[in-house]
């Protein structure tokens, strides 16, 4: 899985934000409002990591936290996307 777009992530105020760059196959042009959480993602799905990859990045980055509250997160922000048609 990863997403359809290169996007460029900002951050903002208290957050961060995704602009898509060039075209994507299904016309979206809006832009991604994310938490430092979804912004972890979508960078791991930009650079090709699976979504295991992913959560376990988080089980070590993030002290605390467990396997289903990173897995949830995770498939959370991905349900997300494949709403958006971002995803494949």
């Amino acid at each position: 899985m990863k997403l359809k777009c290169k996007f460029v992530i900002m951050e903002i105020d208290e957050g961060f934000i995704a602009v898509p760059v060039g075209e994507t196959d299904n016309g979206f042009r809006g832009v991604l409002q994310l938490n430092e959480t979804a912004k972890d993602i979508c960078e791991g799905l930009s650079s090709g990591l699976t979504k295991e990859q992913i959560v376990e990045k988080f089980l070590k980055e993030y002290e605390g936290v467990d396997l289903k509250t990173a897995s949830n997160a995770v498939d959370r922000v991905v349900i997300e996307l494949e709403k958006k048609g971002l995803v494949e």
